[in-house]
């Protein structure tokens, strides 16, 4: 009885010291490779700004994980813009439906996003190498300099912006946004795409 108790007592004892110095391990080796990646971008790659201005309206533009992934938002993308061209040239009419929900009168989006849902900030500042312009998907970095996290996007090239939005722009969005229905779900638990430790 006594050996399982000791037993016992040192797995615990080694769980509890061993945990905390791997989390603290990693979070320090990501850390300082984010600082050195962010400082060698600062000095050498290219700042751009992510977002979408589709009909004159700012958007959040999506990202996607894989260079594959990054190829199918092109192309969503611009089906989207030729949608909204026939639709302003009067050659089709966007179609109607009533929210069960809210009654209100809504618009079907018959384009399906071809990829999980994921969105870059507005206004978010990317890096990119420099030349890499020249391709229809850029593999942009993302940084997060208070918890000093990063992760890699894939973003349509025609979504990247040598210069920032209209200030009045970022102000319509920021009402749009406020007036759409506020989730209600817990936000937190959900993995951070800068790291496990920008929870």
């Amino acid at each position: 009885m006594g050996r399982k108790i000791k037993i016992f007592i040192i797995g615990t004892l080694s769980v509890m010291i061993i945990t905390p110095t791997v989390w603290y391990g990693l979070q320090f080796y990501w850390q300082n490779k984010t600082k050195t990646l962010y400082s060698q971008a600062k000095n050498s790659y290219q700042k751009k700004y992510a977002y979408t201005l589709i009909k004159g309206s700012l958007d959040q533009t999506m990202y996607a994980r894989s260079y594959d992934e990054g190829v199918q938002l092109v192309d969503y993308y611009n089906q989207v813009s030729d949608y909204y061209a026939k639709i302003q040239s009067g050659e089709i009419e966007r179609e109607k439906y009533i929210s069960p929900i809210s009654g209100d009168t809504l618009y079907k989006n018959p384009i399906i996003i071809p990829i999980p849902i994921k969105y870059l900030g507005v206004p978010q500042e990317v890096y990119l190498p420099k030349g890499a312009e020249n391709d229809s998907v850029i593999k942009v970095y993302v940084f997060d300099t208070k918890c000093w996290g990063y992760f890699e996007a894939y973003v349509p090239t025609f979504n990247l912006h040598d210069t920032l939005h209209p200030d009045s722009l970022l102000q319509d969005l920021k009402r749009h946004i406020e007036s759409l229905p506020k989730q209600s779900d817990d936000i937190y638990g959900r993995p951070s795409p800068y790291g496990f430790y920008c929870n």
